[in-house]
């Protein structure tokens, strides 16, 4: 192993040694393959120096390049939608082949775990409404293919989460871009928006499930939601789909109104919505199988302390077994401490 100063490591590195906070938590683990946001954690943290496993040059040029890679690929595909979503501020033609090869990359991205794991370092709050729709693309694809969809299905899935909220194209941007909580009568505005998705979509060469997709991503199980109060069987599959897609990358973004929230604030809510307002198969296969994504990640807590997850309670997967130290705490017993971010390595 090899000691370097934090601010000569390089993304792609393997850290040697647990990072453990003054209180013995572990704040990244040996193994850890490093990326520039963990870099800049450790940063934070006054963490003046690491040791890294030893390696071929080639080997950590290689997971550099992967990372760089998708950073590349993801900022290019958030390009494309910007400039595709921003023309049809003016127009109703869509080009309908370049939207098809977006969704195609989603499918793509989703398809990587590394590749998902990422999303995080690349949510920027400037461009929200634009990676919100290619992460609800790729969170939906995702939840698609744990449910079991086809190849072919996977394509109308993604291409309806990319455009769920394509609507808000017609939307006022003082109302879009707020600063704050919406008026009532803003607010009825903007649920507009799944009625106007689906009038565009309607005019281009797209298939009826995704428009419909797009019309209904905001009903609820329970008749609360809208344009339509519709219930149950009487929603789409796609649209039970996108719904939980993107009621998850929301809580999880930083937004114009409101910062983000931890993964598992996230998952809590998709867990309370699976007994009343979201259909409990497609929310309970999402929240069970995104929690995975945490196991071995560190966690920051309400009272200022860090742990790791070692072990997720099937039955109540927002409380997890963590450590602290060298001391085990079950979050399902302990009502005191609680997640408020989780950091994704």
């Amino acid at each position: 192993m090899k000691k370097y100063a934090v601010s000569e490591a390089k993304p792609g590195m393997k850290l040697g040694e647990d990072i453990n906070a003054s209180q013995g938590a572990t704040l990244v683990p040996k193994g850890t393959i490093l990326t520039q946001r963990i870099i800049y954690y450790l940063m934070d943290w006054g963490i003046d120096s690491i040791l890294v496993i030893e390696e071929s040059e080639s080997a950590t040029k290689y997971r550099e390049e992967k990372q760089l890679d998708f950073k590349k690929k993801y900022l290019d595909t958030t390009q494309k939608v910007m400039e595709y979503m921003e023309g049809l501020k003016g127009s109703k033609a869509m080009k309908v082949e370049e939207v098809k090869e977006i969704a195609e990359e989603l499918i793509m991205y989703a398809s990587d775990i590394d590749s998902v794991k990422l999303i995080t370092d690349m949510k920027n709050k400037d461009h929200y409404t634009y990676q919100h729709s290619m992460n609800v693309g790729i969170y939906a694809s995702l939840l698609g293919r744990w449910l079991g969809y086809t190849k072919e299905a996977l394509k109308n899935i993604s291409m309806a989460g990319l455009l769920h909220d394509i609507g808000k194209m017609r939307i006022p941007d003082e109302i879009i871009s707020k600063p704050g909580p919406l008026t009532n009568k803003e607010f009825e505005i903007v649920k507009n928006h799944s009625v106007f998705g689906y009038e565009l979509l309607k005019h281009n060469e797209v298939s009826v499930e995704v428009a419909i997709a797009v019309l209904q991503h905001h009903e609820r199980e329970n008749g609360t939601g809208y344009p339509f109060k519709l219930t149950g069987t009487k929603i789409h599959p796609y649209s039970k789909i996108v719904t939980v897609a993107d009621i998850f990358d929301a809580i999880t973004s930083n937004r114009v109104y409101q910062p983000r929230k931890s993964p598992f604030t996230a998952v809590k809510e998709l867990k309370e919505g699976s007994f009343n307002d979201l259909d409990p198969k497609v929310a309970s296969t999402f929240f069970h199988r995104i929690a995975d994504f945490f196991i071995g990640s560190t966690v920051i807590f309400n009272d200022g302390t860090f742990g790791e997850i070692v072990f997720l309670n099937k039955h109540e997967p927002t409380k997890p077994l963590v450590k602290l130290g060298n001391h085990f705490v079950d979050l399902s017993k302990d009502k005191n401490k609680e997640i408020i971010d989780v950091l994704v390595f």
